[in-house]
């Protein structure tokens, strides 16, 4: 057994630099471009083009979660469990196998075949997205449990984090802002160009993660004891619920992609309903990411000053208060309601970008609980969970619309107090998450400045 903070070392190589942040930006980039394509346009092709059933694409979604949840901590136990010896690399290598595999898989999945059999149609559908997901998810969990061992400084994951934000960031602007005008011809989608997307942004995808692997470096390495010990997920997954300040994290990860996500949603209907002014809402995606940006500028000086947990928390309670304002007030201008969910993105941007950071330190807190350096399985257990929360997310604002009396068949023409009922819970969700988010960070998140030096001291770094 690993005596507790003594599993690892740090190898003197190239010092921690520009490389490693645009090489781990280029992991997120390589990502989204796969992930932005089959999460805007899967349902579109498949239902719309293809011509499946929405009732079976339904079934097809509810049965696909299932394994979307098991395969993420199948995979990082994999990567613990298959542990390399003689301190070779432990995430690089699967992120270089499995580069290909989901390039292809991508492809086939938006291969256009209309002249085929419903049942082949189904059976294309399923299997590729099944072949897809555990594709992504051999890809994804290695590259999100890299950054724990490319640097355990502070200020270096926070840069890590931010960059990989910015990899996301230039994928979900450019993908989602051309890929319409290129899919869709006479209000119409054609397609063979869904092919052809698919074709571009994989291969985009697959040079991006060459890049990453190319010029990622792993420097902290796991010591193999000299007494082999049998790895056990169930026993990493019970000190995850041990492990504190991952409590928090997840507890706020959930709230956020629970209740704060559901305003990508909501601000549709209430633009449809409330402002009656539906085409005003391009000019509010713009606006929900230039704030982002602005956070990404002062992210870093922010860590150095404040520390991650600060300024991960304090901002998010104005974030709170501004939905506050938007909940008890009434906003006739669509103007005033954009610019105050502006303002929250840019509070709560800090804490977007500096999650995966957090993560790497939450890694480091349960090797130092338990002498065990398993950062595939804790990474993918977390990952877990947030994909819980996107898809319970997504049911729970089609549940709660219900209770606001909305009526599809009446469109913008609701009955009264419809639309006040539909802002008032655009508000209301955004509101508590925001307020979930800060006290899990601020009452039960304990890794401030203090507390990551001592953490470091105990790991003998």
């Amino acid at each position: 057994m690993l005596a507790k903070g003594k599993g690892t070392n740090i190898k003197t190589v190239r010092p921690f630099g520009l490389a490693d942040k645009l090489s781990y930006m280029m992991g997120d980039f390589g990502c989204n471009m796969s992930f932005v394509l089959v999460q805007s346009y899967f349902m579109l092709f498949y239902v719309t083009v293809m011509g499946i059933s929405p009732v079976h694409f339904g079934i097809i979604i509810l049965i696909t979660k299932i394994w979307d949840g098991i395969n993420d901590p199948l995979i990082g136990a994999l990567t613990d469990y298959l542990q390399p010896k003689g301190g070779k690399d432990k995430f690089r290598p699967w992120i270089l196998w499995t580069s290909a595999p989901i390039t292809i898989a991508t492809i086939l999945m938006f291969a256009y075949l209309p002249g085929i059999p419903y049942w082949a149609k189904i059976t294309q559908c399923v299997v590729t997205y099944l072949i897809w997901d555990i594709c992504y998810t051999c890809v994804n969990v290695p590259y999100g449990s890299l950054q724990s061992v490319i640097t355990d400084d502070a200020v270096e994951r926070a840069e890590l984090s931010r960059f990989r934000t910015l990899g996301a960031f230039i994928v979900q602007l450019a993908v989602l802002a051309a890929l319409p005008k290129f899919i869709f011809v006479d209000k119409n989608p054609v397609g063979g160009r869904f092919f052809l997307a698919a074709i571009i942004l994989s291969v985009m995808g697959f040079i991006a993660f060459q890049i990453l692997y190319k010029f990622s470096i792993e420097r902290i390495k796991v010591i193999a004891p000299e007494q082999e010990v049998k790895y056990n997920y169930f026993r990493t997954f019970a000190a995850f619920f041990k492990n504190r300040p991952m409590m928090a994290l997840t507890i706020s990860s959930i709230s956020t992609l629970l209740l704060v996500g559901s305003t990508a949603v909501l601000n549709q209907y209430v633009f449809i309903t409330y402002y009656q002014n539906p085409g005003l809402l391009s000019i509010g995606s713009v606006i929900s990411m230039v704030p982002v940006l602005v956070a990404m500028i002062f992210v870093k000086m922010a860590v150095k000053k404040f520390g991650k947990k600060a300024i991960s928390s304090w901002p998010i309670l104005g974030a709170a208060l501004c939905y506050l304002y938007l909940l008890v007030v009434p906003v006739p201008n669509p103007y005033v309601w954009f610019g105050l969910q502006g303002l929250a993105a840019l509070l709560s941007g800090f804490y977007t970008m500096l999650t995966w950071a957090m993560v790497a330190d939450c890694i480091d807190y349960q090797e130092w609980q338990t002498g065990r350096r398993e950062e595939g399985s804790i990474y993918a257990t977390y990952s877990l969970f947030r994909k819980f929360a996107q898809g319970f997310g997504a049911s729970l604002v089609a549940f709660l619309l219900a209770f606001t009396g909305y009526n599809a068949g009446l469109q913008a023409d609701q009955l009264p107090g419809v639309a006040e009922n539909i802002k008032f819970l655009a508000a209301l969700l955004p509101l508590v998450g925001n307020v979930i988010i800060f006290l899990a960070m601020q009452l039960i998140y304990n890794l401030d400045n203090k507390g990551l030096a001592e953490l470091k001291k105990n790991l003998g770094r």
